[in-house]
């Protein structure tokens, strides 16, 4: 199968400085390529850099901790001096590898663990960027 070549404008994102959480590896670094080759100044956060990656494009933290989301910021805002577009990728799942399994029945205790990454990514964008606050 190959990939379809879909048209994009290299200046796009020119003068833009992005921040992109999750944007280590699937949709998060996909985007994360898609705005660079758009001509973005673009940051990834992720937990862990990819062997292949540069350094100087990542944050390394984990933004569902509070002490993550307050290194991202800082870090966002030395490196690029502001910020003009987030995008919150960072996820998780508990589940093995190739998915969930379907015969576990969800229970409340399941999905503390995403409730608090979501609500440290909602502090980050309130402490980024003041107008981001809902």
């Amino acid at each position: 199968m190959s990939a379809a070549k879909v048209p994009f404008d290299a200046n796009e994102f020119t003068g833009k400085r992005i921040l992109v959480t999750g944007g280590s590896k699937g949709i998060g670094a996909a985007i994360v390529n898609r705005l660079r080759h758009g001509g973005g100044a673009v940051l990834a956060a992720a937990r862990s850099i990819p062997a292949d990656g540069d350094p100087q494009q990542f944050i390394q933290a984990d933004v569902s901790a509070r002490a993550g989301t307050d290194h991202v910021i800082k870090a966002t805002f030395d490196r690029l001096g502001g910020l003009d577009i987030l995008i919150n990728g960072a996820g998780g799942s508990s589940a093995p590898g190739g998915g969930a399994h379907p015969t576990i029945i969800p229970t409340f205790d399941m999905f503390i663990p995403w409730m608090t990454l979501n609500d440290s990514v909602l502090h980050k964008e309130r402490h980024a960027e003041p107008s981001f606050a809902l």
